[in-house]
């Protein structure tokens, strides 16, 4: 079994259908106690893979040696940076250097009066061009696709302003930016970073 989605592969599939009917039909007291319905597995028993990156690949132990190292902060601007934090996500990773990116939001609250509803404005007088059913029968092959117009009344659509009875209490939010925190003792040259990273480089 495969879960495409979350890239995780389960290693086995337990098939228990013969142990169950044993059970319901025999008892419990049939067999080895490890074939007892309170025993047998399912599959959330079975163990999973999910398909990372391990440690492995950017170190040589799993825990660091040495801490953290000074920490640093910085801002990201969220009109910049509204579609590509995963970049500085991954430029992290890949260089193994802790960090944390919180984002920063502004809650606006609205009080509002009308609201918008999708209705026919009006009607207008269109011209369509339409084909002319083919006659049936021997002959009909032969006869070339004739072509009429025709005018016809099409409804217009749009959004008109409908009142509400009382004012309505709306909540949006605004993404401001990213903080952007990380730990080491060295410069990375994080403005050269961000402005590679903004650009695609």
């Amino acid at each position: 079994m495969r879960n495409k989605a979350k890239g995780q592969r389960f290693y086995r599939r337990p098939r228990t259908t013969q142990e169950r009917r044993a059970n319901s039909r025999y008892g419990e007291n049939w067999g080895r106690s490890k074939r007892n319905a309170r025993n047998l597995l399912n599959s959330w028993d079975d163990p999973c893979a999910c398909v990372q990156e391990t440690w492995k690949v950017k170190r040589r132990h799993q825990y660091r040696d040495k801490p953290r190292g000074e920490q640093h902060e910085v801002f990201l601007d969220g009109e910049v940076w509204r579609y590509k934090t995963w970049r500085v996500e991954e430029w992290f990773l890949n260089h193994d250097i802790p960090f944390r990116l919180e984002k920063i939001e502004q809650t606006e609250v609205r009080y509002e009066t009308h609201w918008k509803k999708w209705a026919c404005l009006r009607y207008e007088k269109r011209t369509v061009v339409r084909k002319r059913p083919r006659p049936r029968g021997m002959g009909a092959k032969k006869i070339k696709t004739q072509y009429t117009t025709v005018e016809e009344w099409r409804p217009v659509y749009g959004y008109i302003t409908v009142p509400y009875d009382e004012p309505r209490k709306h909540t949006y939010r605004h993404t401001l930016g990213w903080r952007l925190v990380w730990w080491s003792d060295k410069d990375i040259g994080i403005d050269y970073i961000l402005r590679s990273l903004s650009h695609g480089i």
